[in-house]
């Protein structure tokens, strides 16, 4: 059974393409930075995580890179449309802030996922 204070695990997953491979730590800091400091989340059930894409393909086959944002929350009240319009609008901002001068184009997005709590599992486990 989850309890009330169980039910925050907000999710940041980064997908980045192959060309922004080296970048990748500095991407995901960021972002977990943005959501450390947003009062929609609670720091300790931050999982954050980067993944680079090899294997990619954007619009017409150019070469354009991308870091794309995947925020998971669990549906609550204060969780409004607006609340997650800023922090995915936070998020972008610091990814672009991370990134140097780049040789290719570069699409930054990020998007909101709203879980449902009633059908979501969680279980801690603290040292015994």
């Amino acid at each position: 059974i989850n309890t009330e204070s169980e039910l925050n695990m907000p999710h940041l997953i980064l997908s980045v393409s192959q060309q922004l491979a080296s970048h990748k730590t500095a991407l995901l800091n960021a972002a977990h930075q943005v959501m450390l400091d947003s009062v929609l989340t609670v720091n300790q059930d931050i999982k954050s995580r980067v993944s680079v894409l090899d294997d990619f393909i954007v619009g017409d086959h150019c070469d354009e890179a991308f870091v794309h944002a995947e925020v998971r929350l669990l549906r609550k009240p204060e969780r409004t449309n607006e609340a997650q319009k800023i922090l995915a609008d936070a998020i972008v901002a610091a990814l672009h802030a991370s990134l140097p001068k780049l040789a290719v184009p570069a699409q930054l997005s990020c998007e909101m996922v709203v879980m449902n709590t009633d059908t979501y599992g969680k279980q801690r486990i603290d040292n015994h």
